[in-house]
């Protein structure tokens, strides 16, 4: 590379290396021709042909070469690789904790003086109108010997822009990265709002590929048949949480109008109560109670609220419920056996006896019916607000 630096050659002239290798060769063989018929010394013409040889041979290498710069700039069309193709190419890259990103070359001075070189002669005059494709200048793939690039992943931490014109394969490039994630076992998320069918069928053959298809879940409120369901009330740590995360949906200009408020107050009441009464809060369970107004309610809410009480001995009092669960309500005493804690609690249990929800002194404040009542209040506000739509005509 140092040497080319200082001595450009221009590589689109014509290969004047094969025409002399063919004369030295010629010469070679006029070498041992006058040795046979001519009165010539041996020693001369065997001298003589060696170091014609030598000569040809050496141009051989540079004809050669040029040859085969040339015959590079005759790639006119796009390559493809499979999934066992990327395995191969990027089991090294994986490694070495690289990115294979496929094959290229770094771009210098010299190849830069190389491209305005066959510019310059004229890019149909040198390789032939083939390389004058709609599709892209693919003879630039030519101007160098290509290799596997390849980049550390620690220089992809944090954000990543990739850019570039329609069609330039930005979505192939994400095709790569997205494969190399996977077949390293990582997580990866993909938001696509184009909605590109093909990053999203690459991304799960590889995962079939690995012998792990269920490492594919795919999401789209459009294509219900083939998405997977996603819960947004499936876990959390606080009751309020999920009238929060429902609330935030509520257009709101100022996001304190007492429209939100109040729809934040009767979707907490109701997740409390459904908790309360062994039914998990999702969208369909608050849209039903919330749309069916106040006789949507179970009927073991308002008996869970009348019988459920904390009393001041050791007895529990003990509701069932419609499910088959229980609500069950007394004092922990310290001094019986497996006791955890002394006060006040509340707790329900599945069929079995078993403990699914606990609500301690504090989170009840002293009341169970604290709960139960919100939950009743609630059914009272839209038993006044839930209004039947008129029908047509009126």
């Amino acid at each position: 590379m140092a040497e080319q630096l200082f001595d450009f050659d221009n590589p689109w002239r014509p290969n004047y290396e094969a025409g002399q290798t063919l004369g030295w060769f010629g010469a070679v063989g006029i070498c041992i021709v006058s040795a046979w018929y001519l009165p010539l010394p041996t020693t001369f013409a065997t001298v003589a042909a060696s170091g014609c040889s030598l000569m040809g041979f050496y141009r051989m290498a540079k004809a050669w070469t040029r040859h085969s710069d040339m015959a590079r700039t005759n790639f006119t069309g796009k390559t493809f690789i499979d999934i066992e193709g990327l395995k191969k190419a990027s089991k090294g890259a994986i490694k070495r904790d690289e990115l294979w990103l496929g094959n290229g070359y770094q771009w210098t001075d010299m190849v830069a003086q190389r491209m305005h070189a066959l510019i310059a002669s004229g890019v149909a005059k040198t390789l032939g109108k083939e390389a004058l494709s709609k599709d892209g200048s693919y003879w630039l793939h030519g101007l160098d010997k290509e290799d596997d690039i390849t980049v550390p992943l620690e220089l992809l931490e944090g954000h990543t822009l990739i850019v570039g014109s329609t069609g330039v394969g930005k979505t192939r490039l994400f095709d790569l990265c997205i494969g190399q994630a996977i077949l390293r076992g990582g997580p990866v998320v993909i938001i696509d709002p184009k909605g590109d069918q093909g990053l999203a069928d690459n991304a799960r053959r590889i995962c079939e590929s690995l012998g792990q298809p269920e490492r594919f879940a795919y999401f789209n409120p459009a294509h219900p048949d083939k998405s997977v369901s996603l819960d947004p009330l499936r876990n959390w740590n606080r009751k309020t949480e999920l009238a929060s995360r429902v609330a935030a949906l509520i257009p709101s200009e100022t996001g304190a109008d007492a429209f939100v408020a109040f729809g934040w107050k009767v979707l907490q009441d109701i997740c409390a109560g459904l908790i309360a009464t062994g039914e998990r809060p999702n969208l369909v369970s608050l849209r039903r109670y919330i749309e069916g107004g106040p006789d949507a309610w179970p009927e073991e809410v308002e008996s869970a609220m009348n019988e459920a009480r904390l009393v001041n001995n050791d007895e529990e009092v003990v509701v069932k419920l419609a499910d088959g669960c229980t609500l069950r309500s007394g004092v922990y005493d310290p001094h019986k056996e497996g006791a955890l804690t002394s006060g006040e609690y509340v707790r329900l249990c599945d069929p079995d006896g078993e403990e699914i929800l606990y609500w301690d002194q504090e989170e009840w404040a002293n009341d169970p019916a604290l709960v139960m009542g919100a939950i009743m209040n609630a059914a009272a506000g839209l038993r006044v607000h839930h209004v039947d739509s008129p029908s047509p005509g009126m």
